[in-house]
């Protein structure tokens, strides 16, 4: 599977972002779990927790391409990140910030590839309305 495209990593990115803050890696793990139970309550409401667990494990695999010190992070039935924590906070704020955003990215990209970007656009609104009008559909090709 390819990377998630640039426009949805840049989204999740923004999604994280705590503008004006000096962030360490304790601001960017709580902003990275609080925003993960956002969409899995979302979510798991609707694909099931299995669902929703095996698009994470699958993320997090993926993840681990670009980012192989997230390999120790898991995901559980319960909706949370055992190992984030400590994942982050080994590699500081900004390389653990990068993998959390591509974390979430991968999460929102295999959304679009099982459920088309209009579904996903929605969804996504849905789960974080804060990011505003989004269209994952028009850079994917979907209808």
């Amino acid at each position: 599977m390819e990377n998630p495209p640039p426009h949805v990593l840049e989204l999740m990115r923004r999604l994280l972002a705590i503008p004006g803050e000096v962030v360490d890696a304790a601001v960017v793990t709580a902003r990275m779990e609080t925003r993960y139970r956002e969409l899995w309550a979302l979510l798991s409401g609707i694909i099931g927790t299995g669902g929703m667990l095996a698009i994470t494990q699958r993320a997090l695999f993926l993840a681990t391409r670009e980012h192989p010190w997230m390999a120790s992070v898991q995901a559980t039935r319960e909706g949370a990140l055992p190992g984030m924590v400590d994942a982050v906070t080994g590699e500081g704020s900004t390389v653990g910030g990068e993998g959390c955003a591509g974390l979430l990215a991968n999460i929102v990209f295999l959304l679009v590839t099982f459920t088309g970007g209009g579904l996903t656009s929605r969804l996504i609104q849905r789960a974080w309305p804060e990011l505003g009008p989004v269209d994952l559909s028009a850079k994917t090709g979907d209808p």
